[in-house]
């Protein structure tokens, strides 16, 4: 479907093929950036349960060996589980 514009003068005329490549260009770009706006809102609504901070601490604590993981508890285990399946989710742009 062609696109129009309008001059400056108030007339509507038809994209030139140049203006249509650029507007392919800039909607190809849109397109891709809905998986990662999605998948931001996923890991924003992980947050409700456990932040960023709370997970990287988790991380430190576990890869330092100052806590095992045998030593969280059930839940904490869940939601680091969930945090970190999400974000394995995270689209390439």
């Amino acid at each position: 479907m062609t696109r129009y514009t309008m001059t400056g003068q108030g007339h509507i005329v038809p994209f030139t093929p140049e203006e249509e490549a650029a507007a392919d260009a800039i909607e190809a770009l849109d397109a891709k950036k809905i998986p990662m706006k999605e998948w931001q809102e996923a890991m924003l609504a992980t947050d409700a349960f456990m932040t960023r901070s709370v997970e990287d601490l988790i991380d430190s604590l576990l890869s330092s060996g100052i806590v095992t993981e045998d030593q969280l508890s059930a839940k904490l285990i869940e939601f680091r589980t969930l945090k970190k399946n999400e974000r394995d989710k995270k689209p390439q742009l």
